[in-house]
């Protein structure tokens, strides 16, 4: 039997790889309905990811996900606040307290997030008008501050620009 460590690796091998096997994710599924707050928040983040990669789309096992995650809000890092909420919009699904959860933790560390992590999380929130007032200010401060120490990214900048627009949020 393998670990739960070794069921998000091996998923997530196959999100990098995009192949979507579909009896593998199935079984992937059926164990994140189960055992989803067993899952540390890396396993979480990363078992959405690959989800989200290869288009694989489980409501009930996403669901199931977003709740464990919930729980663990505080546990998540950057990387895995921005993609979790990548992820959960890539595959259209709406959870109102994932999105709740990851904004209330982004605000407290924004400063924690590199670039493309504050891009993500912006597109994300945009893509499934979860317009956070407070989230997204943090994001542009933060961006703003990048900006005028010429350390922003230009791909992470123009990624955020657009997601502000489409909240239409200006600054």
């Amino acid at each position: 039997e393998f670990e739960l460590q070794h069921i998000t690796n091996t998923t997530w091998a196959f999100g990098r790889l995009g192949i979507l096997n579909q009896e593998l994710m199935g079984a992937v599924s059926g164990i994140v309905r189960m055992k989803a707050h067993q899952f540390d928040v890396q396993g979480l983040s990363n078992t959405v990811w690959s989800f989200a990669k290869v288009l694989y789309n489980d409501e009930a096992a996403l669901q199931t996900i977003a709740a464990a995650a919930v729980t663990k809000a505080a546990e998540l890092t950057s990387q895995e606040m921005g993609n979790t909420s990548w992820a959960f919009a890539r595959l259209s699904i709406y959870n109102e307290q994932l999105v709740d959860a990851i904004a209330a933790q982004g605000v407290l560390r924004i400063s924690a997030f590199n670039s493309q992590e504050l891009s993500n999380t912006a597109f994300a929130y945009a893509t499934v008008s979860a317009i956070n007032v407070p989230l997204m200010d943090a994001i542009a401060a933060e961006m703003v501050e990048r900006i005028e120490a010429g350390a922003a990214d230009n791909q992470a900048l123009s990624n955020t620009a657009w997601a502000f627009a489409k909240c239409e949020l200006y600054y």
